[in-house]
């Protein structure tokens, strides 16, 4: 393994460690909400993911020129550090709504530095020739850890006690502050124009990205259509969750659902092995997959309005969405190195963030007023149409792209 690829290895292994603590803590966070709440809302559980979004698209542009100007490793380590903090906060007082809203929202606020610093760190500390496929295994293994911290997550949430999880969840991003450590990345300090201010620089990225139609799209066509539908998905599963309790503890129902979608996206890399033989477009197979995927979505929410479907049913679709979800995630990072140029890396990736953390507040909120009212059976239908459309968008505008 050569050193830069070694750099590679430290920063999966901080990388998977990390995606296990923050799966862990969504579902922990789900349930002391129901328990501080109780049943009778749906929308504020399941708002708490949106809190946790705000700071991406309140902050994340700014921590993205960060990443450009500064050491992503340095701001890596001190995100791991502060995310850790403010969990043994919870710790101390996990009773609080006030405090749980807090907290989840400087967890946010520090996952917004910590992303765009991870994902521009990537071209270089792997040799260019292994870009794609260290991206594809970066993606896979962060599928995996969400696949796994949703496991430990119920299971904690099932057999353990709020702070056992959440102290899990404290060792997991000190680990990964540890992992980063061992990268032996020497930054380069990129030269900038010294009569631009730093709003100056800010623009530029935005800039960059009104000019170059290849990186614009794929946040557009992918990230924005994905992350919207996610956003209503996760409002539709949670209420469902909620209306249709199994005695389990809410968190652990919650995880099942995403454990069974982790689960599909698992099988990522095989589903990869036998397309690469294929030389479908990337392009073209997004499209079909929102197509087919929305398509489902939609089937499956009218035959629940006059149905009630087995359990067994439910979960081959959240499977099934799930290999649709890896196959669509891995894709996202690698078209934006493949696409941007190495200045403005961290800048369009907390673009992108910004885009799906902007998409999946909203699809989380209104989402969760939908279905709400409307209950589950239209957050399905709505979900599909919203891929469906999706579709139909990416046929719009396939002329203007080749990848």
């Amino acid at each position: 393994m050569g050193e830069q690829n070694r750099g590679f290895f430290y920063l999966l292994i901080g990388q998977f460690l990390s995606v296990l603590g923050e799966r862990i803590s969504t579902l922990v966070f789900f349930s002391i909400a129901v328990s501080i709440i109780g049943n009778d809302s749906s929308f504020l559980a399941s708002a708490l993911i949106a809190v946790q979004f705000i700071p991406l698209f309140l902050f994340g542009y700014v921590f993205g020129y960060f990443a450009d100007r500064y050491n992503q490793k340095n701001l890596m380590l001190c995100a791991d550090l502060a995310r850790a903090f403010f969990i043994a906060i919870l710790i101390i007082n996990p009773g609080s709504l006030i405090m749980l809203y807090t907290v989840v929202f400087f967890i946010g606020l520090f996952s917004a530095m910590f992303e765009p610093s991870k994902k521009s760190l990537i071209p270089f500390i792997v040799e260019k020739s292994q870009l794609i496929r260290l991206n594809k295994i970066f993606a896979s293994v962060e599928i995996f850890a969400i696949f796994l911290g949703l496991i430990i997550g119920s299971i904690l949430l099932e057999y353990f006690t709020i702070t056992q999880a959440l102290t899990i969840n404290v060792i997991s991003y000190l680990i990964s502050f540890m992992m980063i450590l061992f990268i032996n990345y020497k930054y380069s300090k990129i030269q900038k124009d010294v009569s631009f201010t730093f709003f100056n620089e800010l623009k530029s990225g935005l800039i960059y990205l009104k000019n170059h139609y290849v990186t614009r799209q794929v946040i557009l066509n992918i990230t924005l259509v994905n992350f919207f539908a996610a956003g209503f998905i996760y409002a539709t599963i949670s209420d469902f969750t909620i209306r249709n309790s199994r005695g389990l503890d809410p968190g652990s129902e919650l995880g099942i659902f995403f454990i069974i979608i982790a689960l599909g996206a698992s099988l990522t890399p095989l589903c990869n092995k036998y397309l690469s033989h294929e030389k479908i477009r990337d392009s073209t197979l997004i499209s079909y997959l929102f197509l087919i995927g929305g398509s489902g979505s939609v089937i499956l929410g009218f035959t629940m309005m006059f149905y009630q479907l087995p359990l067994l049913v439910l979960y081959s679709f959240f499977f099934i969405t799930g290999i649709f979800v890896g196959l669509i995630y891995v894709r996202i990072l690698y078209l934006l190195h493949t696409t941007a140029s190495e200045k403005y890396y961290g800048r369009v990736i907390s673009v992108n963030d910004f885009v799906s953390s902007i998409s999946t507040v909203v699809g989380v909120l209104l989402g969760g007023i939908i279905v709400e009212y409307f209950t589950y059976t239209l957050g399905f239908i709505l979900t599909g149409s919203i891929f469906v459309l999706g579709f139909f968008y990416f046929l719009k505008t396939r002329h203007g792209f080749d990848w």
